[in-house]
């Protein structure tokens, strides 16, 4: 799966950008934090959660352990992988496209319409069909 701005990147910069993998999406997210649920700790930061009406600017919140901004909250994150191949065998349910769902990827952070915080968990992954859209989807690239 590209997505656009790797396209775009590669294309401007004659190197190679990809889609992160999902345990890497997972580390980075991480930011060192090994045990707990969230980046910065496990009490809920108001300011991640309750459906905001846009994302927020990039670099709005405090960068982790590992200098990365914006790891939760803003926008729900494409994997590289198919999320049945990551799931330890639970199958991908998610049709809103009403294509076959082995196909699905992985998504990762939350996003700025979260409503559910068990989404925001640093462990937690979500599943959509790789021609899905929608305005709390995004992407980040990997070099």
């Amino acid at each position: 799966m590209k997505s656009h701005d790797q396209q775009w990147l590669s294309q401007r910069t004659g190197k190679f950008y990809r889609l992160p993998t999902d345990a890497e999406c997972k580390y980075g997210t991480r930011g060192r934090s090994e045990a707990s649920r969230f980046p910065w700790g496990d009490a809920l930061d108001p300011a991640c959660f309750g459906g905001e009406v846009a994302p927020r600017p990039a670099g709005f919140y405090a960068p982790n352990a590992l200098g990365l901004y914006d790891m939760i909250c803003n926008v729900w994150c494409w994997c590289s992988e198919r999320y049945e191949d990551v799931s330890q065998e639970i199958p991908a349910v998610n049709k809103p496209t009403g294509k076959d769902t082995t196909e699905n990827r992985v998504l990762r952070s939350g996003s700025y319409m979260t409503m559910n915080l068990l989404n925001l968990w640093i462990t937690y992954r979500h599943e959509d069909p790789p021609d899905f859209r929608h305005r709390s989807i995004g992407s980040r690239i990997a070099m």
